[in-house]
């Protein structure tokens, strides 16, 4: 659709697309793909992360050399560390899942540069549903247990980062115009000002 919009707008390479309410930054990553400078607001923090993480451009193999590290030793938890004390988050995990995903979380926190470690962080982010007790219901998580261990967690984990990995290899290969600018901030629409002018605004509210 964001696709067929550009071509409608008639726009091309360099063209300003601003999407108010980005999401999951579908309308970001389409524009990056056809060359088309892109902005995107959005007013919840997860969004903004996400669709960071999906627009920007990375080096597959160094993402590889850093995966290397989540296979060797299986890292520390820090002293006191816990999930959040929330009702939900106490029911979803078992307490040997748990403590795997903080070893994984300390893990990544250990990454030095900040776009690699947002890219880890989402992989684990990724597999919460599927290692936890919880399934999604409408807008809601319903309490539905599962037999899960924690020796689980860090296989599913590397599968998911080696997923995400291809995906960012096959998107590499495929990318026309890597100096694209693309990016999303966290703001309301209904009160932002930006200096410049944009060519169409695409969104899906």
């Amino acid at each position: 659709l964001v696709e067929k919009l550009i071509e409608t707008f008639k726009l091309d390479k360099g063209s300003w697309v601003l999407d108010p309410f980005c999401g999951g930054g579908t309308t970001l990553l389409a524009c990056k793909e056809l060359g088309i400078n892109s902005t995107g607001f959005d007013i919840l923090p997860f969004s903004v992360f996400l669709s960071n993480v999906k627009v920007r451009t990375y080096d597959p193999r160094k993402l590889r050399q850093q995966l290397e590290n989540f296979g060797k030793a299986k890292g520390r938890i820090p002293k006191g560390a816990s999930l959040p004390d929330v009702v939900i988050a106490n029911k979803a995990f078992n307490e040997d899942v748990e403590r795997e995903l903080l070893r994984l979380k300390y893990k990544i926190n250990a990454i030095r540069n900040p776009k690699m470690r947002d890219f880890y962080m989402l992989g684990l982010l990724s597999i919460l549903e599927s290692v936890s007790n919880t399934s999604k219901s409408g807008g809601f998580l319903r309490i539905t247990p599962r037999k899960v261990s924690g020796k689980d967690v860090l296989p599913k984990y590397l599968a998911r980062i080696e997923a995400m990995i291809s995906d960012v290899e096959k998107f590499n290969d495929t990318l026309k115009f890597p100096k694209t600018k693309t990016a999303a901030e966290l703001s309301d629409s209904r009160q932002f000002s930006v200096p410049r002018k944009f060519d169409a605004i695409i969104t899906s509210p």
